[in-house]
């Protein structure tokens, strides 16, 4: 309801009740009956990012924002800072935002800071004007590349390594939403169009003190005490961050997200994940592997860091699972049609059994799990 004439000139604000404002009981929620517009991605995100509530969230409420028209048109979509040690899903919300949106965990264009460490790789971006050295070569921000395809998504990875020129180019394309190549690479206006794209900045600012938490609670490689408290890892990479970059540029950050340090549980979760991409390459070659929970346990105990994250984990899988059977595929000991059995026996030893499929109409090949032993792995 509007009001007009003289009420609207008064300084005084109307009061509910009064007539000229209705009084609000209606109390608003989003009905759990109802689906969200980006649940889909939300779920996605849920599913391939584990332990990492916070950054779906701030990822989620971006978009919203966004699908709904409440944002600035004159920006873009969202600017997301990813902060927090190395190896606890940072570049994986990326990939697995690119897989929600564009079906595709490999639909980023990826700038790695660290190769822009100097001012004048900074032409690698934009280019070089007409005459200068490398003015006929093609500049990373593509014109077409990023306003060819609606949420585009750029990463800039390891910003804190980049040099001070790369931040201000940032500070222009999180303020106005575009930046003006060096030299015209269409017909069209040189300047190139950010506000349809994703910024996403990722750094390992804060780093150094995560560890010294880590250390101070006496976890690492035992993994016998609870990581720190989320508050505690939010403080220590905020107060570098502070040293890192300016006020101007921090400003102008959408959302800023702290990644946690993975506890056991988590990388757990995270383990699985990593075995489901193994066992999927290993049916695209035509047969099946079931990893039994005793080895997981070893590969867990073998691979939990929470000062390093998932990657130690990676490296175990990828020791004691993929090069064992990569080895035996080679050799003909597993051959299409195969289910094999990954476990642990009483030595310690990885070891691998074989067995029969049974071709039945209705039956299962993993109702047959028992079969002669293959190589063992150390």
């Amino acid at each position: 309801m509007s009001y007009t004439g003289s009420n609207a000139a008064t300084s005084r604000s109307p009061k509910a009740g009064s007539g000229l404002i209705p009084k609000a009981t209606v109390p608003l929620g989003t009905k759990k009956a109802r689906k969200h517009p980006l649940e889909f991605i939300e779920r996605t995100l849920r599913e391939q990012v584990v332990g990492q509530d916070d950054a779906v969230t701030a990822i989620t409420r971006a978009l919203t924002r966004a699908a709904a028209g409440f944002r600035n048109k004159e920006k873009p979509i969202a600017t997301l800072f990813f902060s927090g040690p190395s190896g606890v899903g940072k570049t994986q919300a990326v990939k697995a935002l690119a897989q929600a949106i564009h079906n595709d965990p490999k639909a980023v264009l990826r700038v790695d800071c660290s190769e822009f460490s100097e001012p004048h790789a900074i032409s690698r971006l934009i280019g070089s004007p007409p005459g200068y050295v490398g003015s006929d070569l093609p500049v990373i921000f593509d014109k077409e590349e990023i306003e060819g395809r609606e949420w585009s998504i750029i990463l800039f990875d390891e910003v804190e390594k980049a040099h001070p020129a790369l931040h201000n180019m940032l500070l222009h394309i999180m303020d106005e939403g575009r930046v003006t190549l060096a030299r015209k690479t269409h017909e069209s206006s040189a300047d190139v169009d950010f506000t349809s794209s994703i910024i996403v900045m990722t750094s390992n600012v804060g780093s150094r003190d995560v560890s010294s938490l880590l250390e101070s609670k006496g976890i690492g490689f035992s993994g016998t005490r609870p990581t720190p408290r989320k508050e505690s890892v939010d403080q220590a990479v905020r107060r570098e961050m502070e040293k890192a970059f300016s006020p101007e540029f921090r400003n102008r950050i959408t959302d800023f997200v702290v990644f946690n340090p993975l506890d056991r549980p988590t990388q757990r979760q995270v383990l699985d994940l990593i075995l489901d991409q193994s066992l999927a390459r290993f049916a695209s070659a035509g047969f099946a592997v079931q990893v039994q929970p005793r080895l997981k346990e070893f590969l867990l105990d073998e691979g939990y860091d929470a000062e390093l994250g998932a990657r130690p984990l990676i490296l175990q899988v990828e020791r004691h699972i993929d090069a064992e059977v990569a080895h035996l595929f080679s050799a003909g000991e597993i051959k299409p049609g195969d289910y094999v059995v990954a476990d642990r026996d009483r030595r310690g030893r990885v070891t691998f059994k074989r067995a029969e499929r049974v071709r039945g109409k209705d039956t299962e090949p993993a109702a047959m799990l028992a079969g002669g032993e293959g190589r063992a792995g150390a």
